[in-house]
């Protein structure tokens, strides 16, 4: 194997799955994982708690079916940091090492990311001779510190420790609750997309010459369904989310509606798409990008599975914009930067939690252009979910019984423990989480209320970018 090419090797992101042959790798390349004198150091822990992060920013080299490399990396908006870089001795001396970190820079700098440190033993020359040849210079001017903290003051915990379900793919979810169980507006969301304006997307994206299609984080397949009006009779359309419950739905409506022999939906992750590289002609998706962790490495798998001058399509919204309106309700310029701080708040705790950037569609034309992605065009969501008397009309219909949903089972965003858990992470002052969960609350009991006495109004503008470019 040794000198073997590099193009004979597949990089990807590490998943549960992978995790005994990642530990066994580790135990060869890293020698202090069995050192006796380091017996804090386990390479089981130290796996389990980066998928647990669910960052993706931990890769594997795979060659022949076997896992020859890894390398992970750690951005926390102020400086990178590579660690466990290493390949299997027999592996060695095609280049691997340098595609690994290649793969960890590309995934951090399209992050943000303006620098990268790492920490290599003193005694490792050969290690140092590596990290020259990458082009890292040691700082002399630096000296390194650590501090091992002790158990239960090592930060938050992991899935086991706090009830939270470690699922196959690697997320995170509630124990007996879907991901994304409360976005999944059943009601409105089957009025997001009126024909007329999926018509004018058709003709820009041309969508007469498109064959086969991949709707990344299908769901119960709303926008599945919503491109089937404007898709030519002979496209085939591949539908796949990491919920089964969803793709048990989603296959059933297909059934429904007669389109089981052209609509297919199946488990996976967009993390890992089972897929070949470049088989689709187009690939999208719907609100999918503000659930993940790191969408960026998400939009290059979508992208590696998409033909050359193939579409890629992606429709995310930029949810804080939402909260300056309300409508008719007369509200104190203080009770709403309240409402916004509160929301910024949990917003940038659900990030820090890896669930997922609720805005991050404002990020996304520019991630498109750093992609390579040619063509890029951003436009709008044209619709408005106005809402005003008599609400006579089936989508007002949806929204109000949407809304009702919401009030009687207590659920803003998210539900109260999960609400308090952003807003932790957020750095929201412990003692202010009641008084902004109830504000909360009482926003939403006052339209329903206002709504109820017939005397709300309000234009329902949201921000939902839409943006698509061509694979190069």
């Amino acid at each position: 194997m040794p000198g073997k090419p590099t193009d004979a090797v597949i990089i990807r992101p590490v998943t549960p799955a992978d995790a005994e042959a990642v530990v066994s790798l580790w135990r060869v390349v890293f020698p202090e994982y069995g050192d006796p004198s380091y017996p804090h150091r386990s390479a089981a822990a130290s796996v389990a708690r980066k998928l647990a992060v669910r960052d993706g920013l931990f890769w594997l080299a795979e060659q022949d079916g076997r896992v020859v490399g890894t390398a992970m990396a750690g951005y926390d908006g102020h400086r990178g940091w590579l660690y466990s870089v290493g390949v299997h001795p027999e592996a060695r001396g095609g280049g691997l090492g340098r595609k690994l970190v290649a793969e960890a820079e590309r995934a951090l700098l399209l992050l943000g990311c303006p620098k990268v440190n790492l920490q290599v033993f003193a005694s490792s020359t050969a290690a140092q001779e590596f990290w020259h040849k990458q082009g890292y210079a040691q700082d002399d001017k630096v000296v390194s510190f650590g501090k091992r903290l002790k158990s239960g003051l090592a930060g938050p915990p992991g899935p086991a420790a706090s009830g939270e379900a470690l699922t196959p793919d690697g997320h995170t979810s509630l124990p007996n609750a879907s991901h994304s169980r409360e976005w999944l507006y059943e009601r409105s969301r089957s009025f997001l997309w009126d024909r007329e304006y999926l018509r004018l997307m058709a003709q820009r994206w041309n969508l007469d010459i498109v064959r086969d299609v991949l709707d990344v984080g299908c769901g119960r397949g709303h926008w599945s369904f919503a491109l089937a009006q404007v898709l030519p009779m002979a496209a085939r359309l591949t539908g796949v989310d990491r919920e089964p419950e969803w793709v048990r739905q989603a296959a059933e409506a297909a059934h429904e509606r007669g389109l089981a022999e052209r609509f297919r939906f199946e488990q996976a992750t967009v993390e890992r798409l089972p897929f070949a590289d470049e088989a689709f002609d187009m690939v999208t998706c719907q609100t999918l990008l503000i659930h993940v962790a790191a969408p960026v490495l998400a939009l290059r798998e979508m992208t590696r599975v998409l033909r050359s001058g193939g579409l890629l399509v992606a429709a995310e919204p930029a949810n804080r914009a939402a909260q300056m309106l309300y409508g008719s309700l007369d509200q104190s310029p203080d009770r709403m930067a309240e409402r916004v701080r509160f929301f910024l708040t949990c917003e940038r705790g659900r990030a820090a939690c890896g669930e997922g950037d609720i805005s991050f569609g404002d990020r996304l034309p520019g991630m498109f252009a750093a992609l390579g992605l040619r063509e890029v065009t951003v436009r709008q969501w044209e619709h408005a979910a106005a809402v005003f008397p008599p609400y006579s009309s089936p989508q007002q219909q949806a929204f109000i019984a949407d809304l009702r949903s919401r009030v009687a089972r207590a659920i803003w965003i998210s539900d109260r423990e999960t609400t308090r858990r952003y807003f932790a992470a957020g750095g929201g002052v412990p003692e202010r989480f009641e008084e902004g969960w109830k504000a909360a609350l009482a926003d939403s009991a006052e339209v329903l209320a206002a709504i109820e006495a017939g005397t709300f109004h309000c234009g329902g503008g949201s921000v939902l970018y839409v943006v698509w470019a061509r694979k190069p």
